[in-house]
């Protein structure tokens, strides 16, 4: 049986203390990967867990020659 999505502040409960961290900075806006790895060294799969979880985060913009990338929140998907 499929349940509704939860609230959005009961949601945020439920993640990683990580993942919430990320999802705040996230809510101001783009965001570096530089930035991102000083909260979770693994912040790739943090992103991870919060697309799972209906948040679409989308890279916007990489730089290959120097390895940095921006992600930017556009809202939940479910």
């Amino acid at each position: 049986m499929h349940q509704p999505p939860l609230p959005f502040e009961q949601e945020r409960v439920r993640l990683s203390e990580q993942c919430g961290v990320i999802l705040r900075r996230l809510e101001c806006g783009p965001v570096t990967n530089s930035e991102l790895s000083r909260v979770a060294l693994k912040y790739t799969s943090r992103i991870s867990d919060l697309r799972q979880k209906g948040y679409d985060i989308r890279v916007i913009h990489r730089d290959r020659t120097c390895g940095l990338t921006t992600y930017k929140l556009f809202g939940r998907m479910f």
